[in-house]
């Protein structure tokens, strides 16, 4: 096992496998952890599948920035249907041009198959629906930016964190520059590090 990350050991269970790190020592990503080469009680090696638990506080640094002019969509109310009948798998199409007249458009298929008194035929229905949309820029509150900034770090929290949370230290304001609500985190969390690697032998290259 190596570590897939920087961080502080905090407890350390081998539970097959030589340890190679102790409780408070630092390590970094790629460090061996657990060995799996082993010393038996004759003084021969052996190898084994390690495996264990080694958990670490690892800092994480993050960054959330929510603009306050955001470019959003809005629906014309333009629509275009598209229905595709599969006959033993042959289609036969019900539109006369491939392509959709609309520049932008968002698109919701469905598909399904036809069934008499309740065997399944080999016909199925396949509609699409072409639904226009145009961009159009608008501007949310100071106070909005900071509740989704805010919503993004909490979800990150209960995600992402993929572990117990140490410690928080936080910093969040406008950036008048940007014109961006931020929120930057420090954040301490206890995970398990361990990553499998496999390993490699290679022989030696033969003498001439």
């Amino acid at each position: 096992l190596v570590a897939k990350a920087d961080g502080i050991i905090t407890s350390v269970t081998a539970v097959e496998g030589h340890p190679e790190v102790k409780v408070g020592q630092v390590v970094t990503e790629g460090q061996l952890l657990i060995n799996g080469f082993v010393e038996n009680r004759f003084g021969a090696y052996k190898i084994v599948n390690a495996k264990g638990y080694i958990f670490a506080d690892v800092a994480e640094n993050l960054l959330f920035e929510v603009p306050l002019d955001m470019t959003g969509k809005y629906y014309t109310g333009r629509t275009e249907r598209k229905t595709e009948i599969y006959l033993i798998g042959f289609p036969i199409r019900l539109f006369f041009k491939e392509e959709t007249e609309f520049e932008k458009y968002d698109i919701r298929a469905a598909e399904e198959s036809l069934t008499l008194f309740g065997l399944k035929l080999p016909i199925k229905i396949s509609k699409a629906l072409y639904a226009e949309y145009e961009e159009a820029q608008y501007s949310i509150t100071e106070e909005e930016a900071k509740r989704e900034a805010q919503k993004r770090f909490n979800a990150w929290c209960q995600k992402e964190a993929m572990g117990e949370i140490v410690s928080i230290d936080t910093e969040e304001g406008k950036n008048e520059k940007n014109n961006v609500y931020f929120i930057k985190a420090h954040v301490v969390v206890n995970r398990d590090i361990g990553m499998r690697k496999e390993i490699i032998f290679t022989y030696p290259n033969k003498l001439p």
